[in-house]
């Protein structure tokens, strides 16, 4: 014998279900952004989703109608003839000055803007910390053994800047330790080693200078 619900149960499970269906959010439509937490922006600015936004070296000059920085927030607005005005945040334009193709109102904005801190409550470091530095310079020592053994060893002090996605940039030496031969090498460990971790100061990620002891020995 099939046991039936009475009528009033059955509409009340249909209400009740109706009103848990209404309370329940609905999931939010994640969209990716142009790789900056929000914390990285003032709190008043949106947003702007990562496809939406070209890089600036690849803007042509003659679709640019206007560029207009901004010291305050560290923003660049470029007004294209399409009517379409695009705004790049710090970590967007940063190194977009170093490509041949950027166009030159770009490359003057973008250094007039730019700022390169020596003293930061964090400075920039290797990924990974003194440990991993010590494993990757150790693998380049073995990968370049012959110049070391010649030449070497030595303690070569390299100063760069590390830039906000951890880029590298602006090497040079500042002692080459009796080894002037090999100060090229020492350069070549920065500029070959993975992307660097950035520095922060006031909780964001700014430009920032690092030096950097190079011991090229085996």
């Amino acid at each position: 014998m099939t046991n039936k619900r009475p009528p009033q149960l059955i509409a009340f499970s249909i209400i009740l279900a109706g009103i848990l269906l209404a309370r329940t959010p609905a999931m939010a439509h994640v969209i990716p952004t142009c790789g900056i937490r929000s914390q990285e922006r003032p709190s008043h600015v949106r947003l702007r989703p990562l496809d939406s936004l070209p890089p600036l070296h690849s803007l042509r000059e003659d679709d640019i109608t206007s560029v207009t920085p901004s010291d305050e927030d560290e923003t660049i607005q470029v007004t294209l003839r399409t009517g379409d005005t695009l705004t790049y945040y710090h970590i967007d334009w940063d190194l977009e000055d170093q490509y041949p193709s950027t166009a030159m109102e770009l490359k003057e904005t973008i250094r007039h803007l730019e700022r390169t801190f020596i003293k930061v409550a964090t400075p920039p470091q290797f990924a990974g910390g003194d440990k991993e530095w010590d494993r990757y310079l150790n693998d380049f020592c073995l990968k370049h053994s012959r110049e070391i053994k010649e030449n070497g060893p030595a303690d070569i002090r390299v100063q760069f800047i590390v830039h906000m996605k951890g880029e590298v940039a602006g090497l040079s030496v500042l002692s080459d330790g009796g080894h002037p031969e090999l100060t090229g090498l020492a350069m070549q460990a920065i500029r070959d080693s993975p992307l660097w971790r950035p520095a922060f100061r006031d909780g964001n990620k700014v430009v920032c200078y690092k030096v950097q002891h190079v011991i090229l020995s085996l």
